[in-house]
């Protein structure tokens, strides 16, 4: 029988959490892109996500059981909990990165090599790849 994806995920955690909640419900879920997402795992960016497929005929029910799990008090709460330690990992990487890599080449004063130059991309990629973090999940 085919399989139909029912949702898609920006973390493996989450997708293999899902999962195990899909199995333990008696449903039969696959994560075709687990082992992509988990060697390289940048590319789950590149495929859009997770994807969590399951048989056909499981697929109406194994799609309400997930949005009921993800509607309920208690996953919204776990979320935003996860939601609120990543920003304060990507706060304190911004910190640390622009006190580690950005102040001291800007102090650092050769004729001809432009360090405050190299210090301001360096912050700055450090920042968009904190903001990055902060883009929304993959759509479901």
């Amino acid at each position: 029988m085919a399989l139909v994806e029912i949702a898609r995920f920006a973390d493996m955690n989450e997708a293999q959490v899902a999962g195990s909640a899909l199995r333990a419900a008696g449903f039969h879920p696959v994560l075709p892109d687990e082992h992509v997402a988990s060697v390289v795992w940048t590319d789950q960016f590149a495929i859009g996500g997770i994807r969590l497929s399951v048989p056909g005929r499981e697929a109406a029910d194994a799609r309400d059981f997930i949005t009921e799990v993800r509607a309920s008090d208690r996953y919204r709460a776990v979320t935003a909990e996860d939601e609120r330690r990543e920003t304060a990992v990507g706060v304190a990487s911004v910190l640390f990165a622009s006190m580690l890599f950005g102040w001291p080449l800007a102090r650092l004063k050769r004729p001809g090599r432009p360090m405050k130059a190299v210090a301001v991309v360096l912050m700055a990629l450090t920042v968009a790849m904190w903001l990055a973090r902060l883009l929304p999940h993959a759509p479901n």
